[in-house]
């Protein structure tokens, strides 16, 4: 049954409508969401860009709650290595993927987008390490 059935069915929808203004503060109203599943259907992956990139990537077949949450440093924040590319504005979380041996053999890594990275764009690798945090 594809019939409206209350203001929010086909409505008028403001995703923008009290957001902070500014070119770093996008949001979901203009850059969206991306999700996908592990090759094993154990884990989905959800991406949202916006002005401060989130990756969350959930264990679907625990009973417990098993996310993991990386995200993209504070303006400010220091953070050692690679990651330190990854600024707030990256829009990391763009697009999301996930595959065994990536990093390791048979060991299962999540891929996500930051096309707006250091003025040229990256694709962060992450792995769980023996602590079950994500690392990039």
């Amino acid at each position: 049954d594809l019939s409206e059935r209350d203001e929010l069915d086909g409505g008028e929808w403001k995703f923008c409508e009290g957001r902070p203004q500014g070119h770093e503060r996008f949001g979901t109203c203009q850059q969206g969401l991306a999700a996908a599943f592990s090759p094993d259907r154990r884990y989905v992956c959800t991406g949202g860009a916006g002005g401060g990139g989130l990756l969350f990537v959930t264990n679907i077949e625990s009973a417990t709650p098993d996310q993991r949450v990386f995200r993209t440093p504070e303006p400010g924040e220091r953070v050692p290595g690679a990651a330190a590319d990854v600024a707030h504005n990256s829009y990391l979380g763009f697009s999301v993927d996930s595959g065994a041996g990536l990093t390791r053999p048979q060991q299962l890594s999540f891929v996500t987008g930051a096309p707006r990275a250091n003025h040229t764009g990256a694709v962060v690798i992450l792995r769980r390490d023996s602590a079950n945090r994500l690392l990039a």
